[in-house]
C-alpha cells in the first residue's frame, strides 16, 4: 500500500542500474520507517491474530510528530491601542508510514470476498476515543461543535459490543462508568459510496461517525487501507482457518475426559455413603478422615456407595485424544514415552511427523510474508 516516492532519474540508456538503484534506496527507506515505527512487535500481533482466528487486519497509516509554538507581537488594534497577539503554529517534524493491528472484533467486513480490495467496504470500531483528541483535529473533522455537546454515555459501540464488556467481567476485569468521561466511540467507514444514489457515481470514501450519530470526515480515497493475513485458506472465502480451529472438538472432548475423571477422584477420595433413616447416627459425623469415630448401634445402617475407579480408561482416552489433535496439527510431542506413542517416537516416524509440520508451518509463513508484501 506504500509507495516510497523518491525522485530520483531513470537514464533511458541502463535503466537496469538506476531501477537497482532505486530499489537499493526504497528498501533502506522501508527498512528506516519499520524501526521506528515498531512495525515488529505489530508484524507479531498480526502473525498471532491471524493464527487464533483465521485472519487477522492490518490498516495502514502515516505516524505524524509535531511540534507547537506560539509567537507574541505586538499590533495596534481598531482603537489605536498596542495589545499582544498571541499565534499557535503547530509544525509537522516528520510524517513516516506505519500499520496498526486492530481487534478481529472490531472489523467489519464480508467474508465472502476473497480479495480485500474487491470488498465493497470495510469499517473500522474504535473504543474510548477522547473527546479532546477528536476536537483538537479540527483540520481533518468537521463538526466539532457538535461533538463539543454531544453526552458520552459510554465509550463503546452500541450495536456490537457486548461480547467484549462480557469478555471484562469473565476475565475480572471491572466495567468502568463512562457516563462522567469524555470518552467517544468512532466508527471508520472504508468503501464505495454514490452522492447521486446511481452505481455510475460510486467512489472510494472515508467517513468517520462519532456515537453513531454525527459525521465528522468525508474525504475521497483511492484505496482501501487494509490487508489481511489469512495462515490457512479456504478457496473463495476472505476467511481461513486458524491453527486451533481443527482441532476445538477434540480439546472439547479431551477437557471432558479430564474433568470426569478429577471428578472421580474426588468422589474416590471423599467416599458418598448411603444412611438409613431413623439410624440415630450423626451426619455431620460420617466424614472421610484419619482417626475418625461414628458412633452407631446397627453395622448395616451405614454403607459406602461403591464407586468405580475410571482413572485407567480416562488416561487412555486422553492419551489417543492428545494423539489424534498432534496427527491433525501435524506435530509431534518428543515428550511422550514410546508405549503411549510408539511410532511417533521413533526415529522414522518423528521425521515424517516434523516434514509434515515443517510443510505446515512454511505455508503459513509464505502467505504471512505474501500479506506483508502486499501491505
Amino acid at each position: 500500500k506504500f509507495v516510497v516516492t523518491l525522485n530520483i532519474p531513470i537514464n533511458p540508456d541502463n535503466p537496469e542500474a538506476d531501477m537497482l538503484a532505486y530499489e537499493k534506496v526504497n528498501q533502506k527507506a522501508l527498512n528506516y520507517f519499520w524501526k521506528i515505527s515498531n512495525s515488529q512487535a505489530k508484524l507479531r500481533s498480526w502473525g498471532k491474530q491471524g493464527v487464533d482466528y483465521g485472519v487477522a487486519f492490518a490498516r495502514v497509516d502515516f505516524d505524524r510528530k509535531t511540534h507547537k509554538t506560539k509567537t507574541v507581537e505586538q499590533v495596534v488594534n481598531d482603537k489605536g491601542e498596542l495589545v499582544e497577539k498571541i499565534t499557535e503554529v503547530e509544525e509537522l517534524l516528520y510524517e513516516t508510514p506505519t500499520f496498526e493491528v486492530p481487534d478481529l472484533f472490531d472489523v467489519f467486513f464480508d467474508p465472502r470476498i476473497e480479495c480485500t480490495d474487491d470488498m465493497p467496504c470495510i469499517i473500522l470500531n474504535k473504543d474510548d476515543v477522547r473527546k479532546s483528541e477528536i476536537l483538537s483535529n479540527s483540520e481533518a473533522y468537521f463538526n466539532l461543535q457538535k461533538v463539543k455537546g454531544l453526552d458520552s454515555t459510554s465509550g463503546y459501540s452500541s450495536n456490537g459490543d457486548n461480547y467484549k464488556l462480557n469478555k471484562f467481567n469473565q476475565e475480572g476485569i471491572p466495567t468502568i462508568d463512562n457516563s462522567n468521561t469524555s470518552m467517544m466511540n468512532v466508527q471508520e467507514f472504508y468503501g464505495y459510496f454514490s452522492e447521486s444514489g446511481e452505481a455510475k457515481d460510486e467512489e472510494m470514501w472515508h467517513f468517520t461517525i462519532v456515537n453513531n450519530s454525527i459525521l465528522i470526515r468525508a474525504d475521497k480515497i483511492n484505496f482501501m487501507p487494509f490487508e489481511k493475513f489469512v495462515p490457512l485458506e479456504i478457496p473463495a472465502q476472505g476467511v481461513g482457518k486458524g491453527i486451533a480451529e481443527p482441532i476445538k472438538k477434540l480439546q472439547d472432548a479431551y477437557n471432558l475426559v479430564r474433568n470426569q475423571r478429577l471428578e472421580n477422584m474426588a468422589v474416590l477420595t471423599n467416599k458418598v455413603f448411603k444412611l438409613k433413616q431413623g439410624s440415630g447416627i450423626d451426619p455431620r459425623k460420617v466424614v472421610m478422615r484419619a482417626g475418625n469415630i461414628i458412633p452407631m448401634k446397627d453395622l448395616d445402617a451405614l454403607q459406602v456407595l461403591d464407586t468405580p475407579d475410571i482413572s485407567a480408561s480416562t488416561f487412555s482416552e486422553t492419551q489417543a485424544l492428545n494423539t489424534e489433535m498432534q496427527s491433525i496439527n501435524s506435530t509431534v510431542d518428543s515428550s511422550q514415552d514410546n508405549s503411549s506413542n510408539g511410532f511417533t517416537n521413533l526415529a522414522t516416524g518423528q521425521r515424517i511427523r516434523w516434514n509434515e509440520f515443517n510443510t505446515r508451518f512454511k505455508a503459513i509463513k509464505s502467505n504471512l510474508e505474501e500479506a506483508l508484501s502486499r501491505l
